[in-house]
């Protein structure tokens, strides 16, 4: 006990010999009687950086060396992640009056800060750790910034140190304001978030009965962005965490790593349903979704310059989509006319944003709420879009419809003015035609005394055509009995390939086409050149299936001239001789020529009396799988 007393008394000597030099170092923080709100100055602080986490009040306030002053430039900013600050400053009272002041930390993303304040110069009075990381009912205030009260009288300087944790870059800017001054701002500014809140609802309920009506994709994708929205700001304003889970502290690090990346998916999402690129610009869809999850990782790293990278890769998708609406635009697809205003508001708050994170901007009430205006704004305008755009697809349609009106319109009244004409011609040629048939009744005598002569020349005729038929049955028996005919008499009767497929189609489906796969006899113009296709089971038939020449490889010309000298060879031509005739490979011939000798053997087996070539030209149904 004793022992602990002398390093209390020696820690407190320390300290009191250190504030007694500080104050040679660093200006008070002066408190007059008509500030409201005073903002501390650079040279008002002093910060201790590189100590342990773990690293109590009595150590840090018998720290010596390592205190250095602010740096002139974003003085305020905890650049790394997972840092612990220590600062100090000194605040002198010389209000007089009645009002009550609080210390304010306006930046609600600090993890940790923990508030020492000294008094009499010696007594530490702890104030409670208060946070992003620690539940709302550990503050002594309600409010979404961290307030302490400021309890210094009036005429005297108190010294304050702060340690301050952040898992993101933050700001550990420190404020003195009044109870006036935070009724005046307190109230007004939880007004216009609550009513930034409702009109979010209002629009994602409204357009989920739209898309309960409509079943449109497009307004889900809204309702999800309007969702994402609210997640995103109440992740940076913090009210979401004070609201509805005060004592899960936890969900806050998972609303501010997921929402940014969530809101640029469901941006990705909703502009592509409503711009419909999805097929025209893949690509760039692909490198919309990449630069999301890269921002996603790179935000997982922690370390500051991927930090800085994910804030730039979020920021992409949005640019991006907004040139491809712009383009659509200027191809005149009008409906993208609120998107691109909408987007545009977007795109001028995330600028803020950016030039915010990079401490090009200061934080302050305008510049941190941009997002909020901007998104009621563009979720306004968007809803709006959805609607503009059924209008004018709706108008489109009456468009459409009213010239096929007038052009139906147009067509009756031709159709009228047709059928008069027509009325009128027919009259015409009636009266042309009674006129005829009067000609033609005297014509008729005439003929009737033709015909007597014709009958005197028919029956001359008629001895020429039993000549004729005689001479018919001649060359049918010639052909009967094999007589063999020239291969310049064979092309005059099959001088290409169409004639010898139109002879096949008359041969094959002589008695009509009959499905060989369901048997339907109805059929089509098939793919292929007197091919017929089904008409109920679709399947396509060649000319040449379930024939002897199906598969053949070479002219069907010089194959029908092979099958008729491989049936009629009375001469016993070789195959050598064939093949010279026919121009065609020796190897070639020889194959089927002998699958034509193999075929009229079949036949000849299955009791089929051959009297032509053409009889062994079909497959036998046996031989049809």
């Amino acid at each position: 006990m004793r022992k602990a007393f002398i390093v209390y008394l020696v820690s407190m000597l320390t300290l009191n010999s250190f504030t007694a030099s500080a104050f040679n170092d660093v200006t008070p923080c002066e408190v007059t009687t008509h500030s409201d709100v005073l903002f501390f100055d650079e040279t008002c602080f002093e910060r201790l950086e590189g100590v342990s986490s773990s690293a109590s009040f009595q150590e840090v306030s018998s720290t010596q060396n390592g205190w250095q002053p602010l740096e002139q430039r974003n003085p305020f900013i905890i650049r790394h992640p997972n840092q612990v600050i220590w600062i100090r400053f000194p605040v002198h009272n010389q209000a007089n009056d009645t009002h009550k002041r609080f210390l304010e930390f306006p930046d609600a993303h600090n993890s940790n800060i923990q508030l020492f304040s000294i008094q009499d110069s010696a007594i530490v009075v702890t104030h409670p750790a208060v946070g992003f990381d620690l539940p709302v009912s550990n503050r002594q205030y309600l409010y979404k910034n961290v307030l302490y009260d400021l309890a210094v009288p009036y005429g005297e300087t108190r010294w304050f140190y702060a340690r301050v944790e952040s898992k993101y870059e933050s700001s550990f800017l420190v404020m003195i304001v009044s109870d006036s001054y935070v009724l005046s701002y307190f109230l007004p500014e939880y007004y216009w978030l609550g009513l930034f809140y409702g009109i979010l609802l209002i629009m994602a309920v409204y357009n989920l009965f739209i898309y309960l009506s409509t079943r449109e994709s497009v307004y889900v994708y809204y309702v999800l962005y309007v969702v994402c929205c609210a997640f995103y700001t109440g992740g940076e304003d913090t009210v979401l965490f004070q609201l509805f889970w005060p004592d899960l502290p936890v969900l806050n690090h998972y609303l501010f790593v997921l929402s940014p990346p969530l809101l640029a998916l469901s941006y990705i999402l909703y502009s592509t349903a409503f711009l419909e690129i999805k097929k025209k610009f893949k690509t760039l869809l692909m490198v919309c979704l990449a630069s999301t999850v890269f921002a996603f990782a790179f935000s997982l790293i922690g370390q500051l310059v991927f930090y800085k990278l994910s804030t730039f890769l979020f920021y992409m998708p949005f640019l991006l989509l907004y040139g491809v609406a712009i383009y659509l635009y200027r191809q005149g697809k009008l409906f993208t006319r609120f998107f691109i205003i909408g987007s545009s508001f977007i795109l001028v708050s995330l600028t803020v944003f950016l030039l915010r994170k990079l401490n090009v901007l200061p934080s302050n009430i305008l510049t941190f709420y941009t997002f909020n205006f901007a998104f009621v704004v563009e979720v306004m305008l968007f809803s709006y879009a959805l609607a503009d755009k059924l209008k004018l697809i709706k108008k489109e349609k009456e468009e459409a419809q009213n010239l096929l009106i007038d052009s139906l319109q147009q067509q009756e009244k031709m159709k009228d003015s047709i059928n008069q004409d027509l009325e009128e011609k027919v009259k015409q040629r009636t009266f042309q035609l009674e006129q005829q048939s009067t000609q033609l009744a005297q014509k008729n005598e005439q003929l009737q005394m033709m015909t007597d002569k014709l009958n005197e020349m028919n029956i001359k005729l008629d001895v020429d055509n039993w000549q004729l038929k005689k001479q018919v049955v001649e060359e049918t028996k010639s052909r009967i009995l094999l007589q063999e005919v020239s291969m310049e008499e064979f092309n005059e009767i099959f001088p290409d390939e169409a004639a010898c497929y139109r002879f096949l189609e008359e041969l094959k489906w002589h008695d009509g086409f009959v499905c060989k796969k369901c048997g339907n006899d109805t059929y089509v113009t098939g793919d292929k050149l007197f091919a017929r296709k089904c008409k109920k089971c679709k399947y396509n038939e060649s000319v040449t299936t379930n024939t002897l020449f199906q598969g053949v490889k070479f002219p069907i010309e010089k194959a029908f001239y092979i099958t008729y000298r491989t049936f009629s060879d009375t001469d016993k031509i070789t195959v050598e001789e064939l093949a010279n005739l026919v121009d065609i490979r020796t190897a070639t011939v020889w194959a089927f020529r002998k699958k034509v000798q193999e075929t009229k053997e079949l036949k000849r087996k299955a009791k089929v009396k051959l009297t032509s070539w053409e009889q062994i030209i079909q497959k036998l149904k046996s031989e049809i799988r």
